[in-house]
């Protein structure tokens, strides 16, 4: 079964990865809050393999003319935390077969 986001029968994303220092964002929760809109909620792994991270990330997905995301990283620690944000997007503009 083809995944990713389609137009017309072309698939026009076929790879999505965040990553946060290098490091994957762990899923915590999701809410629909439209049709067209969702909040995934996660944190980012910590290299020492400890669960509890500082890090949150809040992205907020939209689908309408368009695809929109809107990424949000929060830090709940007393001590600052440097981020390299990266975004990962594949596109290979594969036609799906009926």
């Amino acid at each position: 079964m083809p995944q990713g986001l389609f137009v017309q029968d072309t698939r026009i994303l076929s790879g999505w990865r965040l990553t946060i220092n290098g490091l994957t964002v762990e899923p915590l929760g999701a809410a629909i809050k439209e049709p067209y809109r969702a909040l995934f909620a996660g944190r980012v792994s910590r290299p020492d393999a400890y669960a509890d991270s500082p890090l949150i990330v809040e992205r907020l997905c939209e689908v309408g003319d368009g695809f929109q995301e809107q990424i949000s990283v929060r830090n709940y620690s007393l001590a600052t935390a440097e981020c390299v944000i990266a975004l990962d997007i594949e596109a290979d503009f594969a036609t799906s077969s009926r």
